[in-house]
């Protein structure tokens, strides 16, 4: 008995991870379309509305954008895994939030010291959370906090890490 048991619940454990990671994937790569390609319009559309309804949203969604700069794409490095909780009510999920992490995005800019138009480049890394579903309120589906770090020399985040909590 304890045999079946485990197996089910192996299996079920990988099931979820399957389908935390294809969301994980998807939302990175997404997140990263949007900052590299300048698409403010789909990025704040990913937010939640609670996070889109605070006082200093508009200002500091602005400031993500002037913070990130990109001129040209390069590549970057995604972790499909994250952690998380979810909240279960008859076995129904009623709550799912992930918070991911996108450890390394690698992009070139315009040199500002060259006059002739070299190149320099600038690494990123992105930590997100992100509420998945939340049947209880809505308005906290979406990414209520993102933290963008020019490695190794400063960063900027938007919404509250606790807002869940």
């Amino acid at each position: 008995m304890r045999n079946l048991f485990t197996n089910n619940r192996s299996k079920l454990l990988t099931a979820l991870t399957s389908e935390a990671s294809v969301k994980i994937m998807e939302m990175s790569n997404e997140i990263i379309r949007c900052f590299t390609k300048g698409d403010k319009a789909a990025l704040e559309e990913l937010f939640c509305l609670q996070t889109r309804n605070s006082p200093d949203f508009q200002k500091d969604f602005d400031a993500l954008f002037d913070f990130f700069k990109c001129d040209l794409y390069s590549n970057s490095k995604i972790n499909n895994t994250a952690g998380g909780g979810e909240l279960r009510e008859s076995g129904r999920r009623i709550k799912w939030y992930i918070t991911p992490e996108i450890p390394y995005i690698s992009v070139l800019i315009k040199s500002e010291n060259n006059s002739n138009q070299a190149m320099e480049g600038r690494y990123y890394s992105i930590k997100y959370s992100w509420c998945i579903t939340n049947e209880n309120d809505i308005t906290l589906e979406g990414l209520y906090y993102i933290e963008i770090e020019l490695l190794n020399v400063d960063k900027i985040k938007l919404g509250d890490y606790n807002l869940l909590y």
